[in-house]
């Protein structure tokens, strides 16, 4: 998605007419997330679990490192009868549009 696409996102996310799922490990959000996202790592997946409770008519947006795994699990949604669902890319695209995000803690 481009710049513009994002930010758009952010606004659906904000509003809640969507729905944003971050698939990166625990140890990968540990460097800072997307404040509104969904934890839904995408091991998982892998383990054939889907994310609870997804509106089927909401926008879901899906964003992990750089891509990869959002494309894959937008790849799943779908099979499973999701139709409006978006990779994101990664979570720097989120940040860089000006999606509020939540560091870790500094090093003392």
């Amino acid at each position: 998605m481009d710049i513009e696409d994002v930010k758009k996102a952010i606004v659906e996310v904000e509003t809640g007419d969507a729905v944003l799922i971050d698939v990166r490990t625990d140890e990968e959000r540990s460097d800072g997330y997307a404040k509104p996202a969904l934890h839904f790592n995408s091991k998982r997946k892998e383990a054939g679990e889907l994310p609870e409770g997804l509106d089927k008519n909401k926008s879901i947006y899906l964003y992990c490192r750089g891509g990869g795994r959002a494309g894959r699990m937008k790849t799943l949604l779908i099979s499973k009868g999701f139709e409006n669902v978006h990779n994101l890319g990664g979570y720097l695209d989120w940040k860089e549009a000006g999606g509020e995000v939540v560091n870790p803690p500094s090093e003392k």
